[in-house]
């Protein structure tokens, strides 16, 4: 099933063995052998959230959690970042090392083609998940991404502060993610 946010971008069903085979296999070791010493595992949200779209999808949740220990189990000594996940985040925090918070202060509405700001009630629901998820795992470092417009540089100032304030590494992009906006103080 296509991803109707990102076009040519496909679902795909991680509950199948073959998509775990295929990546401690091959693909992870064909990585290694080009010289990376890590991988992200970006938007494992979506397993998340199909898990929740009925009886088709269940168990896509459970996968997600048992595809990122297997990972770990048999690469122990690569980086793994996680891309959100929150909902998984406490399940698989011993098997990261960092974590992706994208969208936590801000998001990307699709329907609008804006960033909007989120509400605290929305924002307090991810900061538990990642406060769970690093006192579960003291080493993980968490990198925050948000998305604004390049012209509202108090906007992006604020964010910047904000995530720096629960000792993240901030990033504010445009969410085509061509232009990282640099906080005043030159980070």
């Amino acid at each position: 099933m296509e991803n109707e946010n990102w076009s040519g971008s496909y679902f795909v069903d991680i509950r199948k063995k073959m998509w775990t085979r295929l990546l401690i296999e091959e693909v992870i070791p064909d990585l290694l052998r080009q010289g990376f010493n890590g991988l992200m595992l970006d938007t494992i949200d979506n397993p998340i959230y199909l898990a929740t779209q009925g009886a088709k999808y269940k168990g896509m949740d459970k996968a997600a959690i048992k595809l990122v220990k297997a990972i770990r189990h048999h690469y122990p000594d690569i980086h793994i970042m996680l891309n959100r996940g929150f909902e998984i985040l406490p399940d698989v925090a011993k098997s990261l090392d960092s974590v992706l918070a994208e969208s936590t202060f801000t998001t990307y509405n699709f329907a609008n083609k804006k960033a909007e700001k989120l509400t605290p009630v929305q924002r307090d629901y991810y900061f538990t998940a990642l406060e769970k998820a690093t006192k579960e795992n003291k080493g993980l470092q968490v990198y925050s991404l948000d998305y604004w417009d390049p012209e509202d540089l108090i906007t992006i100032r604020s964010i910047y502060d904000f995530q720096k304030a629960y000792g993240h590494v901030p990033y504010v992009s445009t969410i085509e993610l061509n232009k990282v906006f640099k906080h005043e103080a030159g980070e």
